[in-house]
C-alpha cells in the first residue's frame, strides 16, 4: 500500500485544481452496518512558532504527516477499541476535587496495513484527509456488541491548546468525555459517588474545530458503566 509520505504530495497537487470535497452525512458517518470506517480529518499545516521543533529534513509535507500519525490511530482506536475512564466527581462538603483521566483499550499503531488515505487537499492553514479503516471480521463483531439498547448513547464537548499540538487534542477529547460521561450520571445518581469508572466508544467522528486559539471538540459516544463506587460514611 502507498505509504502517507508518497501519497501526500501528489494528492494535494490535485486538489488544488478538482477541489473533490465530499459531503454526503451518510459517507461519513460511522455505523455498525458498515465493515469500514470513514471519516475526514485535519492537522494544521503551518508551523507553529517556538512549539514545532523542526529538523533539518522537515518541510512543508513532512511536519503535517508527523501530526496525522499521532492523531488518526489516536482516534481510530477510540472508535473501535474506545477508552476507559475513571471520574471522580468534585465535592465540596468532603473536600474532593474533580478528577477525570482516560486511556485507550487498545491502540492502533502506525503504521497498519489496513488504514488508507484520500482526497487531500490544504486549506485555510489545515491540511485535510479523508481516512479509510478496514475492519477485521472480529473489530465488526465488537462493533455489534456496542449496539445493544443496554448502552446509553452520550455527548459532550471540549477544549485543548492548540499550542499543545497533539496533547492539546487530546486534552480537548479528555473535556469532550467528561463532560459527556459528568452530565449523563447527573440525571441519575442523587447523591455524588466517590469515584465512577467505565468504558466509552466513539460512535462517529469527532467534531474538531479552532476556536480562540483552542481546539473545539465534539463528541457522540457510547457508555458502558463498569463500576459506582459509594461513599461508606459521610
Amino acid at each position: 500500500m502507498e505509504s502517507l509520505e508518497r501519497s501526500l504530495p501528489l494528492k494535494i497537487f490535485f486538489a488544488f485544481f478538482i477541489l473533490i470535497i465530499i459531503t454526503s452525512p451518510a459517507f461519513a458517518q460511522v455505523t455498525a452496518t458498515q465493515q469500514d470506517i470513514k471519516f475526514q480529518t485535519w492537522v494544521l499545516a503551518e508551523e507553529i512558532p517556538s512549539v514545532d521543533k523542526l529538523t533539518a529534513k522537515d518541510d512543508f509535507i513532512s511536519l503535517p504527516v508527523k501530526k496525522l500519525k499521532e492523531q488518526i490511530p489516536f482516534i481510530i482506536s477510540g472508535m473501535i477499541y474506545g477508552w476507559d475512564f475513571e471520574y471522580v466527581p468534585y465535592d465540596k462538603l468532603r473536600g474532593v476535587a474533580e478528577f477525570f483521566d482516560f486511556s485507550p483499550v487498545e491502540k492502533i499503531n502506525y503504521p497498519a496495513p489496513n488504514i488508507s488515505y484520500s482526497e487531500m487537499k490544504v486549506e485555510d492553514g489545515k491540511l485535510f484527509c479523508w481516512v479509510t479503516y478496514k475492519r477485521t471480521d472480529d473489530m465488526f463483531a465488537l462493533r455489534q456488541h456496542w449496539n445493544s439498547a443496554a448502552f446509553p448513547h452520550i455527548k459532550g464537548k471540549g477544549y485543548g491548546s492548540v499550542m499543545n499540538n497533539f496533547e492539546g487534542l487530546q486534552e480537548a477529547f479528555n473535556e469532550a468525555i467528561k463532560d459527556a460521561v459528568r452530565e449523563y450520571y447527573r440525571t441519575f445518581i442523587k447523591n455524588k459517588p466517590k469515584e465512577i469508572r467505565g468504558r466509552v466508544l466513539l460512535e462517529e467522528e469527532p467534531l474538531v474545530n479552532l476556536y480562540n486559539g483552542k481546539y473545539a471538540v465534539q463528541l457522540k459516544l457510547i457508555l458502558r458503566t463498569e463500576e459506582i463506587v459509594s461513599y461508606s460514611a459521610f
